[in-house]
């Protein structure tokens, strides 16, 4: 999945009305605000929502077989190439098609000599919002990070209180739970403490041979679980330890129980 994923559409919903409509007044002198000058921005409107779809398809594919990270001139020049190539060829087709319902008659030659190269411009626009917006999602998801690893280090995990900054050592932590879009810390004197950080990005910074991510509420320290049972469709019944302000019992799904099991194995004492 692309790391812009989602975070385009808006943009682009709204600039492309907005760009049909700059480019009508540069191009054409003396418009009419009639029936037939909306019906006609309506179509390029529509025209250009399915060009840039193709466009983005095309980057997406290009950026799953070759991440742009990895950034070199040939990478950059078959995107621009190829996205112009699959943009240029809808454009000329669908215009073709409509001008010759419309019409009844081939296309003005000034399209190919003109509006073609602005269709191509707006191509390399398309590319140009995509790279800085890929590179900008980048640096902010390292910031993110950078911010993370400067919170939790093997030591421990520091958080704030009030004016004050308490660090927590892991070995100390029962486990961490999501609760109304909130992060909270559990130690093992049941006192809770919150955290600016989402789960996911503590599962990745955390110890794996001490956390485990149970669902998508709880990540646990290995002292903080007590057994488990198997339950119907391979899934398990983790026990907590009742000292805990920890629900008692909390369930794995059966893709997660083998990795669990093991886990489970390695931080257990051999008898």
């Amino acid at each position: 999945m692309a790391i812009w994923h989602k975070k385009d559409n808006k943009l682009f919903i709204v600039l492309i009305p907005i760009v049909n409509l700059v480019n009508y007044f540069i191009t054409y002198k003396n418009i009419t605000l009639n029936t037939y000058f909306f019906l006609t921005l309506f179509i390029d409107t529509i025209q250009g929502y399915m060009t840039w779809l193709i466009v983005r398809y095309v980057i997406i594919k290009m950026e799953k077989k070759s991440p742009l990270i990895d950034f070199t001139f040939k990478r950059l020049f078959l995107q621009l190439f190829y996205t112009s190539l699959a943009g240029l060829f809808f454009i000329i087709v669908t215009t073709e098609l409509l001008n010759a319902i419309a019409k009844d008659k081939p296309v003005p030659l000034n399209f190919y000599q003109l509006d073609i190269w602005i269709y191509e411009i707006w191509i390399l626009v398309i590319n140009g919002i995509y790279i800085s917006l890929y590179y900008y999602l980048f640096w902010k998801k390292s910031e993110q990070k950078l911010q993370t690893a400067k919170t939790l280090n093997s030591d421990g995990i520091t958080v704030n209180i009030g004016n004050k900054s308490v660090r927590i050592a892991l070995n100390d932590v029962c486990g961490f739970y999501v609760e109304e879009g909130v992060t909270f810390i559990l130690d093992n004197t049941n006192k809770t403490y919150i955290i600016n950080t989402s789960l996911d990005k503590l599962e990745q910074r955390l110890s794996s041979i001490q956390f485990f991510r149970v669902n998508r509420k709880f990540i646990l320290h290995h002292s903080a679980v007590v057994a488990f049972n198997k339950i119907e469709n391979k899934k398990l019944l983790v026990l907590t330890s009742p000292e805990n302000n920890l629900p008692e019992e909390l369930f794995i799904s059966r893709l997660k129980a083998p990795k669990f099991k093991k886990w489970f194995k390695q931080n257990s004492v051999p008898l």
